[in-house]
């Protein structure tokens, strides 16, 4: 019975880690506190998509991902020190399997080509954010629920 039980325990515990392992870890950076707010509020509908840090600007982006080791990070672009295609531009060069989804209230048609010159992967305008911040996470990562 004892051996059974730690099976079970065994593979529950195993499972938990899997799901662990397949959850998309993100760290959101925004000055806008209420901007923040919303952006981890529509992450949270996300059953695979977890954030695990946030940040106000570049400056703090970058120790963020030093220390969180996020998958995804959700910036943008204009923020206060160092604004997100600079900090995209940085963080592509000293982590490659990151990836950088950069967003903006400016109407700026540019901005798109831009961030993915700095090294984004995606661009959603702000006010695109509840239906296009799900689809591009999806389009990041095809195997998500």
């Amino acid at each position: 019975m004892a051996a059974y039980q730690d099976s079970v325990l065994g593979a529950a515990t195993m499972d938990e880690q899997t799901e662990q392992e397949e959850c998309i870890r993100v760290v959101v950076v925004d000055d806008s506190e209420n901007a923040m707010r919303a952006i981890c509020a529509l992450i949270e509908l996300e059953p695979m998509v977890e954030v695990i840090g946030r940040a106000g600007d570049g400056v703090e982006a970058i120790a963020a991902v030093a220390s969180l080791n996020p998958q995804l990070v959700i910036m943008d672009v204009n923020m206060p020190h160092l604004d997100g295609l600079r900090t995209a531009g940085i963080l592509s060069a000293h982590y490659p399997d990151l990836r950088i989804l950069l967003m903006s209230a400016d109407d700026d048609p540019e901005l798109p080509n831009q961030g993915r010159l700095h090294g984004a992967d995606a661009f959603v305008p702000k006010h695109e954010l509840i239906h296009g911040l799900s689809t591009a996470i999806k389009e990041l990562y095809p195997g998500l629920r």
